[in-house]
This record gives C-alpha cells, structure tokens and sequence, in this order.
C-alpha cells in the first residue's frame, strides 16, 4: 500500500509541476493523464486537492485551452459527473440535443447509471429522469426513462430461453404496425442479447431487427432504439467514423467518446472499426485531426489508444 501511495503521490508532484509557474509541459500531462487508467486518476485527484487545496480540474483549465483542454478536464472528472454534466448539456436551454441524450443514456452501463442518477440532483437539483422526462415525449421518452431506471441488465447478458420470443414478439408487433414490444423488450435487454435477436430474426423472418426496427420507425425513437441494439465498441467505431467523415471533424463527439470509455472499450472500438470500415481508426484520427493548433489535442487522442 505504501508503494502504492508514493507512486500516486509522484504522479500528483509531477502533475502540479507541469502546470506550476509560467508555461504548461503540456507533454508531461498527455503522458500522464493520457497514459494513466481511470480509477487510478481519480486516486490521483484526491491527493491533489489534499495536497494544494484545489483540484486538478482547476488547474488544467486554467493552464490549456482548446479542444486539447476540454478532453483533459474530461478525461479528470469523476465518470457520474461527467456523466452528469452530459446530460445537462443535451437538455439545457432552448431545444434538446438528441444525439448527446441517446449516445449517453442508451450507451451507458448500469453501473454508470446509478452514478449519473447519484451525481445529478445534487448538482442541478433535479433529478435526471425528470429532465428527461420533461425534454422527451412518446416512445422515445419512455426507452430513455426505462434505461434510467435501472431496466438493462449488464453488458454482455444473454438469455438464451427468451431470444426466439423476443424475436417472434417484436416481428409480430412490427408486423401490426405496432410499437409496443420494441418499447417493452429493447430497453431491458442489453446490446449483445438483441444482436442475437436479430440474428433469429433473420434467419426466421428474413430480416434482421435494425432493418425492421429501420421499417417500422423514424427519429429519435428510432436512433435510440439502434443505439441500444448496438454493442458498445461497435457504437464508439460508428461515433469515431461519424466524427471523422461527416461534415468535417466533430471534436465535441471525439471528446466524448474518449472521455466515456476506458482504454480497455476503446481498444474493443479500434477493433470494430477495422471490421466495420478495413481501416485504421488512429490513423483516420490523426489524418482528420489535423494542424498545428490540434496537435497536442492529436497527441493525446494517440496516447488514449495506445
């Protein structure tokens, strides 16, 4: 334990040093902050603030600016609060960003889940599902409120006796024109159940469920509907390709992506977009996030994959 604490304490003295006095070793902190796992940050984060009285988000938005700094102070904050702080964003002021909500609450695990809803009401005094509730309408409010809830079950269940009736149950509703068993089934499955779902459909009713679900929707309903039939790397690889293919580069969504998953997700992400796209997602990055102003940004995406 002793050796634990020292090392963290190092880590703490050269953070504070690559920001202390005039100028930032900015590469010192993509090496640290970059290269150091999530838990072992926010251990880091508490001997900072025991030991100069300030936090390390405080200081590293004082120090860096630009996209380089907005994925720093992310990559820094607690995951319930940024988490939090997300869905805040996406339902704060005029209209709702919809993108951000269903990329957040159709993406994040239970675990993840019970930090946002721990985080959010003490910090914007309400709770998360009711500010959901209030920007949403529909079936598209009632699979985001589900999944707030605590409804999926963790990544990676499948229930083997229940796939060919979810199956059956959802091509039948479809059939009738009917949403109901989507809004009943899909919210409490999680992502790799539904992947085989879809494979019974196919093979039963020949089609698979994202082409049925694509046929009997539109909108956010339905963008939220595949997002949580999506596995979670396969969603980082579409997020990642979307970012750095359409309509120039959207930072904000790289952010992000690297500030929701850990190395260990992200790897999984590198993984599907090879399969997805049969190419190289750091070096699609690093083509589309290009110039010298971006550099260090670049940089530190870089060391996040690594």
């Amino acid at each position: 334990m002793a050796a634990t604490d020292s090392t963290i304490e190092a880590e703490t003295l050269r953070l504070h040093d690559a920001m202390a006095g005039f100028g930032t070793n900015e590469d010192a902190l993509i090496e640290i902050i970059g290269g150091t796992p999530r838990p072992r940050l926010m251990k880091i984060g508490v001997e900072y603030i025991n030991r100069y009285h300030k936090s390390m988000w405080e200081d590293i938005k004082g120090d860096t600016s630009g996209n380089f700094g907005k994925l720093l102070q992310g990559l820094v904050t607690p995951r319930g609060i940024y988490l939090a702080e997300l869905i805040h964003l996406a339902t704060h002021g005029l209209g709702t960003n919809d993108r951000l909500l269903i990329d957040v609450v159709c993406q994040i695990c239970p675990q993840e889940v019970k930090l946002l809803n721990n985080e959010y009401e003490p910090i914007y005094k309400k709770t998360a599902e009711h500010v959901v509730h209030s920007d949403t309408s529909g079936n598209y409010r009632k699979i985001l409120i589900s999944v707030l809830q605590g409804s999926r079950p963790e990544p990676g269940t499948v229930d083997e006796s229940t796939v060919a009736s979810d199956s059956d149950r959802m091509f039948a509703s479809g059939e009738a024109s009917r949403d109901d068993a989507f809004v009943e089934i899909i919210p409490h499955r999680s992502a790799e159940h539904l992947q085989r779902v879809s494979h019974h459909m196919k093979t039963a009713h020949g089609h698979t469920l994202e082409a049925e679900i694509i046929k009997r929707t539109c909108g956010d309903f339905q963008d939220a509907l595949l997002a949580l039939c999506t596995p979670r790397a396969n969603y980082i690889a579409k997020s990642i390709f979307d970012a750095t293919h359409i309509s120039g580069t959207n930072n904000s969504l790289l952010i992000r992506i690297f500030c929701m998953n850990d190395r260990e997700t992200l790897q999984a992400g590198i993984a599907a977009y090879h399969q997805r796209t049969n190419r190289n997602m750091v070096d699609d990055i690093v083509a589309d996030v290009s110039g010298p102003l971006e550099k260090k940004f670049r940089q530190l995406l870089v060391r996040l994959l690594q």
